[in-house]
């Protein structure tokens, strides 16, 4: 199975001024991505258990979802070959 790397939206990135909508669309493309990759998501830790609640409430199959607890300060999505 193919991965999705991507790095989270936090207050810390060049998201900030926007950052409820972009939130709102990277949980709406993992919880479509997880239909046909495995996503990696790397976040600052701190946020790992609010971001598990939200994309669980939304009934996104967290087996498919690695969560990597890293400092950033960018965004964006890679797609990989099966690692």
């Amino acid at each position: 199975m193919q991965k999705i790397f991507l790095t989270w939206p936090h207050k810390n990135t060049q998201w900030d001024w926007q950052l409820d909508d972009v939130v709102q669309l990277h949980e709406a493309l993992v919880s479509v991505i997880c239909d046909f990759a495995d996503v990696v998501i790397a976040i600052p830790e701190i946020e790992i258990v609010n971001v598990r609640s939200r994309l669980a409430a939304m009934d996104v199959p967290l087996e498919y979802v690695y969560f990597y607890p890293v400092d950033s300060n960018d965004i964006s999505f890679k797609i990989a070959g099966v690692i």
